[in-house]
């Protein structure tokens, strides 16, 4: 072999700026020290992954393209793991404002119709793979929807799980014990479309409750695989509760992704981006937090400068007090008071579903 033949190795000059998680995939937010671009590298051990596009067919992972999907620049092994771990590292764009999880993590709370926004978004990213590349994406959760700066809202990310779906439209399950894990994939099911529709019915759930009590959960994997292989959601019954202002179209929704028999479930990430487009809602967000009183304001899509308001205060008794106000030049009051023995009381809800039919009304 002569000079101009000589193989080299490339090296990349990133500096790693910061580990942005270090669980059983390690996060790394990289920057280019040529260039100045930041990146993201997952690290995915593939032992028994053998099935995934990552592992199989990395290159397709570089020609998938969609405003909705977080883009694959570069897929490449990682050397210095002992046998028989085989460690491959996704390098992706870097997103500031980071996950739909980290944003709940840090305090943030979605609007109604902020969840519902992002929501449409991702699922517009899991139809692409689903109806165009036959791929199963069977990782979606909070952590894997990123939130991006531009008018394309969240992205679908972390195809490292991906695996090409059967002619049946199905696939092996990620056997997987996390609060995201579909019922099936533990049950004795396969994995198919339905199943990551599961994970979108959860992920909506947490933008528009908020996040699930992730601490509480973290010793509690057995627990987890029990309810999933008894056919159950891994999250207890009682944090899958919605709060009064989650609008009835939308808790139909969420139940409709997040039921226990796959065939009960939106069968296609397009019937829920519909079922999702005829909610009528409020875009609450939830203005004042306190241990004594809390409030609401909000809008319909159609006509944002008619106002809405939804107050709760405590009382002497210790019951709550909620009224409903319409807010022009000066707050009227649209709907009776009703008191509830807690702010999350079904009367709560009662009122906030009527505002909304008041607020919708054609």
């Amino acid at each position: 072999m002569n000079a101009r033949e000589e193989v080299r190795a490339l090296t990349l000059p990133f500096g790693s700026m910061r580990t942005a998680y270090a669980g059983a995939s390690e996060v790394r937010h990289y920057r280019n020290l040529l260039t100045g671009n930041d990146r993201v590298g997952k690290r995915i051990d593939v032992l028994g992954l053998e099935d995934t596009v990552a592992f199989q067919e990395g290159a397709l992972l570089e020609v998938i393209s969609h405003d909705n999907l977080v883009p694959v620049l570069d897929v490449a092994e990682v050397e210095g793991y002992s046998a028989p771990m085989h460690v491959i590292e996704l390098v992706m764009p870097w997103y500031p404002r980071g996950s739909v999880c980290d944003a709940l993590i840090a305090g943030h709370r979605f609007s109604v119709g902020e969840a519902c926004a992002h929501a449409t978004a991702a699922l517009h990213g899991l139809a692409e793979l689903h109806e165009r590349h036959t791929l199963l994406h069977r990782d979606v959760k909070s952590p894997n929807v990123l939130l991006a700066d531009d008018h394309t809202l969240a992205k679908l990310g972390d195809l490292g799980c991906a695996t090409t779906m059967e002619p049946d439209g199905t696939a092996e399950p990620l056997e997987t014990v996390q609060l995201y894990t579909a019922p099936e994939s533990l049950s004795g099911g396969r994995a198919s479309r339905a199943t990551d529709v599961y994970g979108m019915g959860l992920l909506l759930f947490e933008m528009v409750n908020g996040p699930l009590p992730y601490a509480s959960y973290e010793t509690a994997t057995a627990e987890m695989e029990a309810r999933l292989r008894a056919g159950r959601p891994a999250p207890r019954t009682r944090d899958l509760a919605c709060r009064p202002h989650v609008p009835d179209g939308m808790r139909r929704v969420i139940n409709k992704a997040m039921q226990r028999d796959p065939a009960k479930r939106f069968q296609r990430a397009g019937h829920m981006t519909a079922a999702l487009a005829r909610i009528d809602l409020v875009d609450w967000r939830c203005t004042v937090d306190g241990v004594d009183e809390k409030f609401w304001e909000g809008a319909t899509p159609r006509c944002p400068d008619r106002t809405f308001r939804v107050e709760l205060h405590r009382t002497r008794r210790g019951t709550w007090r909620a009224s409903a106000l319409q807010v022009k030049n000066r707050p009227q009051r649209v709907v009776n008071d009703i008191d509830a023995a807690a702010p999350d009381a079904p009367a709560v809800r009662v009122l906030f579903d009527q505002v909304v039919a008041l607020a919708t009304r054609r």
